[in-house]
């Protein structure tokens, strides 16, 4: 029956023998079929090493297959000699890391006995393939409870997987059902909730989905462990989690399905304003610009007065006054200058030049006034990191959900001194402070798009969907990509990459992410009431309207041109929110 198995279906294979007696029969039948490759093991006098490096294999092998034969084929009973062997076999496994390689097909010839010890050992708790040969009686088997496969579809039967999550739409969401810490939650529309509802249904499993209580991915500590939903899977007691990022340090330890792009980082300020007309005489050069020419008039009208004097006190002739040197060069600027002004050839040549370059200067302030005049400009805004940091008195802040895990790695570990300087000088602040922080100016803050584009559409966006906020075009990205993170070794982690491949090869991942943020935009503006709309926050001036006493509370009638930037005729009855109303009379 051995040879049959290795004949048929451990063909290639890595073969590891490990046997409780040094005269195993199974030796010569194993290597009657296969030939070479063989590692024999013997209980109670392998090394530490050794075993290990025998069962990884090599890279010339297409599988890795382990035979263990127990010596008390002949007897039932159990004594204490074989118990020893038996706690020394698992434990060599358990050394081994057979856990971390749940593809490792386990063949095991033993007495009856032994068969529901064997399999529903902790050790074997993620192999997929296991078979027991118990002599006698004739041949009987079973795989390990809970997991069968057949051919390549795996049939989990029912088997309840732990899932680990922390909210962060539209990728993972959840209600809280309980105030106690490590509760079941109940699922809400999201992408993970979608994709592990299709897998449940296609591998056969069930989950309960706990929540982190502190929100917490995890962070490598000083003890090489990790913290949060990392280190609960490290230390076994959840198999899976829902979104996460990936860093070096957890792809060491954890096994990781990448599910979809990351969320890139982006800045959010105050949507740009128009610029003051009054300043648009000044506005088609810019400061630097605007100094130069003023130095060039300066030094031109200097050298200009020099040469004249000079020529004066080598030829004789009329003087030339220093005024009117920097009178001429001024006026020239300004397309009047005086007639005859030099009556040598050095100051013709030098005011040859320089009317030149007065009409260079004239044409493109001329040119850049008119586009100026024609359509007015409006302020930037802040898009990037550089920007925030060369900006003058400009502060920037982010939540402090955000800071954990991984960008907070990046941002704590990073070398560039733009970036040291934005973490440095960074506010942990919720989103509803920042927001109004905004309004104020010279303020910033940084966020994922996704997360920010709901926040924003929904809460911080008036009924004709306008808001004040701008959210930068210039995105930047901080994690490598989004997915799900797996203890070492669970054994439907293939699965898991396969299905996701399809799921994102047919552009359901995409499309599902933009639905599901139209979907909340639209269930938070429904249950909202019309005072719950930060509307003022499209209001340019932080003036307040006026009503009478008995309109005080109620609804006002004003001109919407105030309010709706013009595009309104006449008066029209509306509901404000009580703050933007003074009961005091104002003196115009």
């Amino acid at each position: 029956m051995v040879g049959q198995v290795v004949e048929q279906h451990l063909t290639g294979c890595h073969l590891v023998l490990l046997t409780t007696t040094p005269h195993s029969p199974l030796v010569s039948v194993i290597v009657r079929h296969v030939g070479v490759g063989v590692v024999v093991m013997v209980a109670g006098s392998m090394g530490q090493q050794g075993f290990p490096q025998g069962l990884w294999g090599d890279t010339k092998t297409i599988c890795r297959a382990l035979i263990i034969h127990l010596n008390n084929i002949n007897n039932d009973t159990t004594n204490n000699d074989n118990n020893r062997d038996t706690n020394t076999i698992f434990s060599a496994l358990e050394e081994a890391g057979l856990r971390k390689l749940p593809e490792t097909r386990v063949l095991v010839v033993g007495g009856i006995s032994e068969a529901k010890q064997f399999l529903l050992h902790h050790t074997f708790r993620n192999t997929l393939h296991a078979l027991y040969l118990a002599i006698p009686p004739p041949v009987s088997h079973m795989l390990q409870p809970g997991i069968q496969q057949y051919g390549k579809e795996l049939n989990m039967q029912g088997h309840e997987l732990t899932v680990m999550t922390a909210r962060y739409f539209p990728y993972a969401d959840y209600e809280v059902v309980s105030d106690k810490p490590m509760s079941p939650t109940k699922e809400v529309d999201s992408l993970d909730a979608r994709l592990y509802r299709m897998f449940a249904e296609k591998l056969k499993f069930t989950y309960t989905i706990y929540e982190e209580p502190n929100r917490v991915w995890g962070m490598l500590l000083e003890n090489g462990s990790f913290d949060g939903m990392m280190g609960r899977l490290q230390r076994e007691e959840a198999d899976c989690t829902t979104i996460s990022a990936t860093s070096p340090e957890r792809m060491m330890m954890l096994d990781y399905v990448r599910n979809y792009p990351s969320d890139p980082m982006t800045v959010i300020s105050l949507k740009p304003t128009l610029l003051p007309q009054n300043l648009a005489l000044i506005r088609p050069f810019s400061g630097e610009v605007w100094l130069g020419v003023l130095i060039s008039v300066i030094v031109w009208g200097g050298v200009f007065w020099v040469l004249q004097r000079a020529w004066v006190w080598v030829a004789g002739g009329p003087d030339v006054h220093l005024t009117t040197a920097m009178l001429y060069s001024w006026s020239s600027l300004l397309e009047h200058p005086p007639t005859d002004p030099s009556i040598n050839i050095s100051g013709q040549m030098l005011v040859g030049l320089w009317l030149l370059f007065t009409v260079i200067i004239h044409t493109g302030y001329e040119s850049s006034l008119v586009a100026h005049l024609t359509v007015q400009g409006k302020t930037k805004p802040m898009e990037t990191m550089e920007e925030l940091v060369q900006a003058p008195g400009w502060g920037w802040g982010i939540e402090p959900w955000m800071l954990t895990g991984v960008p907070l790695e990046y941002f704590a570990q990073h070398t560039d001194p733009v970036v040291m300087t934005i973490y440095q000088k960074m506010e942990r602040t919720v989103i509803d402070v920042a927001m109004k922080k905004i309004l104020r100016g010279k303020f910033s803050l940084l966020a994922l798009e996704n997360y920010v584009t709901i926040a924003v559409k929904s809460r911080f966006t008036d009924a004709r969907g306008r808001t004040p906020y701008f959210i930068g075009k210039k995105r930047f990205t901080i994690l490598l990509a989004y997915g799900w993170f797996l203890r070492r070794g669970a054994p439907f982690y293939q699965h898991f990459r396969q299905y996701i491949r399809y799921v994102e090869d047919s552009g359901l991942i995409e499309y599902w992410t933009h639905y599901l943020i139209e979907q909340r935009v639209r269930e938070v503006r429904a249950k909202a009431r019309p005072e719950d709309y930060d509307a003022e926050l499209s209001v340019s001036s932080e003036k307040k309207f006026y009503c009478t006493d008995e309109q005080f509370g109620g609804t006002a009638t004003l001109k919407v041109a105030q309010w709706f930037d013009d595009d309104w005729e006449g008066p029209v009855q509306t509901t404000l929110p009580s703050r933007w109303w003074s009961s005091e009379k104002p003196s115009d």
